[in-house]
C-alpha cells in the first residue's frame, strides 16, 4: 500500500569477507498481510548497495465470502468466492448438522450427529453439494477456510431443505356406515419421518366396489392421528371402497392407503305423520315431517291408506306425492259411518333410475264421522219479516263452515248453500240449491 517500515540493523564486523545474519522482526504484521517487499542494503564509506526481496506475508485466513445456496428436498448446494490467493487458502472444511425435522405435530425424532466434508482445493467456483439429506429439515452449516498458518473463524447458515410429497400413506384407516347414505371415515397420521412436508389436508377417495368411477373429497387437517370425515350422498345398501392420502401445503399428494370396504345400510328412517284432518266426506289431509337423507333430495313420498275394519275385496290405497311436499290430500271412497282410516308414509330416493324406498312410518288413525249437520238460522234484519235477495247466513261445526244465500223473486225463494273447510287446501264444495215456495203470510 506504499507504506514504508524502517527496520534498521547496523553490522560492524569487518573481519569476514562474507557475512550472514538473521533479522527477526518482532513487530506484528497483521496489518500488512499480503504482498510486501523487503530491501537489504550494504553500506560503506563509499556508498550503499541495496538488494530487494518480494515476500508475501500470510496469516490466519478470514471466513469465506458470502455463499450462494441452492436447495432441493434432499440436497444443499453451496458455492462461494475464494480469497484470490491473498491468504494462501489451500482448502475448506464444510460441516453440517440436522437441527430440526419440522412437522405440524412437532419435530420428528432423529439422530443429530454431525457430518464434515474436507476440501483440499482452494477453487470453489462450482461449489459443493451436500447430498442425502432429509426433506423439510433444517441444517446448521459451517464453512471454515484453512491455510498453512491455521483456520479461519467459521461462517454459519441455517438452511431448510424443500418439502416434498409425503412418501407414506396414513398408518391406518377405518370406517363406519352411519346412515343409509353416509359413511364416517377416520385415519391415522403419516409416519413422522415420511411426512417430508407440512401436512395440511387429506384426500378421501371412494366409490362403489363394482364401479371404476371414484369420487374424491379433499378436507383440511393436520399431521396428527384421529382425523375424521363423513362422506355423504351415497347409495343405500351398497359396498364402497375407501382410500385416504395426505396432502401437503404445496398440494403434493402422497400415496393412498390400501382400500377398505364399507357398506351403507338400507334406508332406516321414515317420515313422521304430524296430523290427519277430515276435510270433506271424500278427502283427508295428511301432513308429515320431511325425511332427511344427507347428500340427497327425496324424490317422492308415498301415502298408504287402509280402513279398519278392512273393506272386503279392497286393497290398500297408495298415493304418490313430490319429494318437496310435506302434505297431501288423500281421496277416499266407499266410506261408511264411524269407520277408522289408517295412514302410513314412506320416502324414496331415485338414483340412476332405481327407486330406493325407505320404511313406512308408524300408523296414524282417524275416525270418519259422516253424520255432520249444520243449522243455519235466519234472523231478518231490522225485525223485518221479509227475506231479502242475496242475504247470507253462516254457521260452523268443527272445521266445516256452511253458507246460505237467499235468491228468488216474490212468492218463490231459492236457498243456495255451500260448505268450506277450515285449514284445508281448497275453497269450497260445489254450491247446492234447494227451492222453497213461501206465501206472503
Amino acid at each position: 500500500d506504499g507504506i514504508t517500515y524502517q527496520l534498521t540493523q547496523t553490522v560492524t564486523d569487518r573481519a569476514q569477507s562474507t557475512y550472514q545474519n538473521v533479522l527477526v522482526i518482532n513487530q506484528s504484521l497483521a496489518d500488512i498481510i499480503g504482498p510486501i517487499t523487503f530491501t537489504c542494503s550494504v553500506e560503506n564509506t563509499i556508498g550503499t548497495s541495496p538488494s530487494s526481496q518480494p515476500l508475501t506475508i500470510i496469516g490466519v485466513p478470514p471466513p469465506p465470502f458470502t455463499a450462494i445456496v441452492v436447495v432441493s428436498p434432499t440436497s444443499i448446494k453451496i458455492s462461494w468466492e475464494d480469497d484470490g490467493g491473498i491468504n494462501g487458502v489451500n482448502g475448506y472444511i464444510v460441516s453440517y448438522e440436522r437441527v430440526t425435522g419440522a412437522t405440524q405435530q412437532g419435530p420428528c425424532p432423529f439422530n443429530s450427529h454431525g457430518n464434515e466434508l474436507i476440501i483440499d482445493s482452494p477453487n470453489m467456483e462450482y461449489g459443493i453439494i451436500i447430498p442425502e439429506l432429509e426433506e423439510f429439515s433444517t441444517y446448521a452449516i459451517e464453512i471454515t477456510a484453512k491455510n498453512d498458518v491455521g483456520y479461519s473463524s467459521p461462517r454459519s447458515w441455517d438452511v431448510t431443505t424443500w418439502q416434498a410429497a409425503p412418501s407414506s400413506a396414513p398408518e391406518w384407516v377405518n370406517s363406519t356406515a352411519t346412515t343409509s347414505t353416509t359413511i364416517t371415515v377416520q385415519w391415522g397420521a403419516v409416519p413422522c419421518m415420511d411426512q417430508n412436508s407440512e401436512i395440511t389436508g387429506y384426500n378421501i377417495q371412494y366409490g362403489p366396489v363394482d364401479s371404476v368411477h371414484k369420487t374424491t373429497d379433499t378436507v383440511t387437517g393436520s399431521a396428527s392421528a384421529g382425523e375424521m370425515h363423513t362422506v355423504i350422498g351415497l347409495i343405500p345398501s351398497t359396498n364402497y371402497s375407501i382410500e385416504v392420502a395426505a396432502v401437503n401445503s404445496d398440494g403434493d399428494v402422497g400415496p393412498f392407503t390400501p382400500s377398505i370396504i364399507s357398506t351403507t345400510t338400507s334406508i332406516r328412517t321414515s317420515p313422521r305423520i304430524s296430523s290427519l284432518k277430515a276435510c270433506t266426506a271424500t278427502a283427508i289431509l295428511v301432513t308429515w315431517m320431511a325425511l332427511e337423507l344427507p347428500g340427497w333430495n327425496v324424490s317422492q313420498y308415498t301415502v298408504y291408506h287402509t280402513t279398519v275394519p278392512k273393506i272386503q275385496g279392497r286393497s290398500d290405497d297408495e298415493h304418490e306425492f313430490p319429494g318437496n311436499a310435506t302434505s297431501g290430500i288423500v281421496p277416499i271412497s266407499g266410506v261408511t259411518p264411524d269407520q277408522t282410516h289408517q295412514f302410513q308414509v314412506s320416502g324414496s330416493l331415485t338414483i340412476e333410475g332405481v327407486i330406493y324406498e325407505g320404511p313406512r312410518s308408524e300408523n296414524r288413525s282417524i275416525i270418519f264421522n259422516l253424520n255432520v249437520s249444520i243449522n243455519v238460522t235466519y234472523n231478518p234484519p231490522n225485525d223485518s219479516i221479509w227475506l231479502r235477495q242475496n242475504d247470507e247466513y253462516r254457521a260452523a261445526s268443527g272445521r266445516l263452515v256452511a253458507t246460505c244465500r237467499v235468491q228468488g223473486t216474490s212468492g218463490a225463494v231459492t236457498f243456495q248453500w255451500s260448505s268450506t273447510c277450515r285449514d284445508c287446501p281448497f275453497q269450497s264444495t260445489k254450491p247446492q240449491s234447494t227451492r222453497s215456495v213461501l206465501d206472503r203470510a
